[in-house]
């Protein structure tokens, strides 16, 4: 009397393993990402509410996108311009036409002191999913990552 595993049983603990090994290095690569390249500073919040980022999966697609300043990568913008931007700017790469995306979430402008410069900054911090009551209240110090060498990017802590 042992026990058995069936193909299946076993399949499954496979991506069982494959899933927890994924998560091990995606939290390890940001440690890394985050010791090498931020340091935690405080921030005041100046604003909090729900914006919108053009962007495209296919890197080619998106340096496109990037040529336009107020639709780069890693700016947030009001939901409507992002949305008229996308229905109305079609681009041909490759050959191919591409639509840009819209992707929406909770955005907080912070102010702090940028470790690359010295200088006080302010930047919009992508807050994680969370409800609108747990949102950061206007006037709130919070610690977040700010770059070391590009003062305008930063993440939630």
């Amino acid at each position: 009397m042992g026990f058995r595993l069936s193909v299946f049983g076993i399949g499954h603990i496979a991506a069982g393993v494959a899933a927890l090994g994924f998560m091990g290095y995606s939290y390890a690569s940001t440690a890394v990402d985050h010791w090498l390249n931020f340091e935690q500073v405080n921030a005041r919040v100046e604003k909090v509410g729900r914006l919108c980022q053009v962007h495209h999966r296919n890197e080619q697609v998106q340096a496109e996108f990037d040529t336009y300043p107020q639709y780069a990568r890693r700016v947030w913008i009001d939901c409507a311009d992002a949305s008229a931007f996308a229905q109305n700017n079609k681009l041909m790469v490759a050959g191919n036409e591409y639509t840009p995306q819209v992707r929406g979430g909770p955005v907080a402008n912070v102010r702090f002191v940028s470790p690359a410069d010295g200088r006080a900054h302010s930047a919009p911090l992508e807050l994680p999913p969370l409800a609108d009551a747990e949102f950061p209240k206007v006037g709130a110090v919070i610690a977040i990552y700010a770059h070391t060498e590009t003062p305008q990017i930063v993440e939630a802590s």
